[in-house]
C-alpha cells in the first residue's frame, strides 16, 4: 500500500477508539506481514490443482492480511497502494506456478488496484466482491452444462508458451477465483462491520 500511511483520509474522521488502539509496532510489522501474507496466499491458490491448497484457504489467508491491515491502520486508512505492488507479488510465482498463473494474478490484482484507489477500508464495498465471486463460481459450473456436459465439469487447457515451454490451465482455476473472492469479500465485510460497531 502507498507506504502504509496510517493517517486518516479527509473523507472520514478517525474515531477516538481507533486512535487509541493504533500501534506503531503493529504498523511496522504489518508493512512486511501484509504483502508477505498476500504472496503466500497466491502461491497456495495456484498450487491447489496439483498440491494441497486452493481458493478457500488462499482466500482466508488474504482476508487475514486484510485483518492485520485493519488492526494496524484502522478503518479510515486509504486502500491506495502503488501500482508496481501488483507485478511485485505476481511475477515471483512464475517458477512455481507458470505463466498462466502470473497473467491471472496480474489481471485480478490490477482490477483490484483500480477499484480500491479512492476508498478507505470502511468505504470499500467488500460484499460486492463476494457477490462477484459467487457469480464467477456459478458461471464456471454452468458453462459446461450449457454445452452438454455435467454441471461443474472441467477441463485442462494445455498450451505452449514461447521461451517457457508447456503450460496448463485448469478451468477449475476460475471456480477457485470465485471461492477466493467470496472468502475475502465475506470475511472483510464481517471485520469492517465489527470495527464499525463502536462508532
Amino acid at each position: 500500500m502507498d507506504d502504509f500511511d496510517p493517517r486518516p483520509t479527509p473523507q472520514r474522521a478517525t474515531s477516538p477508539a481507533l486512535v487509541q488502539w493504533q500501534s506503531p509496532i503493529l504498523a511496522t510489522v504489518a508493512r512486511l506481514a501484509v504483502p508477505l501474507t498476500l504472496f503466500v496466499s497466491l502461491i497456495i491458490f495456484f498450487q491447489g490443482h496439483n498440491k494441497p491448497g486452493g481458493g478457500f484457504i488462499a482466500g482466508v489467508l488474504a482476508a487475514a492480511a486484510g485483518a492485520v491491515a485493519l488492526l494496524a491502520f484502522g478503518l479510515d486508512r486509504s486502500m491506495t497502494f502503488k501500482w508496481w505492488y501488483v507485478p511485485l507479488l505476481a511475477l515471483p510465482i512464475l517458477p512455481v506456478s507458470g505463466p498462466s498463473a502470473v497473467v491471472i494474478a496480474l489481471v485480478v490484482g490490477t482490477l483490484f488496484w483500480l477499484s480500491a484507489r479512492r476508498a478507505t477500508f470502511a468505504e470499500y464495498r467488500w460484499w460486492k466482491l463476494g457477490v462477484l465471486g459467487l457469480t464467477i463460481s456459478l458461471l464456471t459450473g454452468a458453462v459446461p452444462f450449457f454445452f452438454g456436459y455435467a454441471f461443474m465439469d472441467h477441463a485442462v487447457w494445455h498450451f505452449h508458451v514461447p521461451l517457457w515451454g508447456e503450460d496448463h490451465l485448469p478451468t477449475a482455476t476460475f471456480f477457485d477465483i470465485g471461492v477466493y473472492l467470496i472468502d475475502v469479500g465475506t470475511l472483510m465485510t464481517i471485520f469492517v462491520e465489527l470495527g464499525l460497531e463502536g462508532e
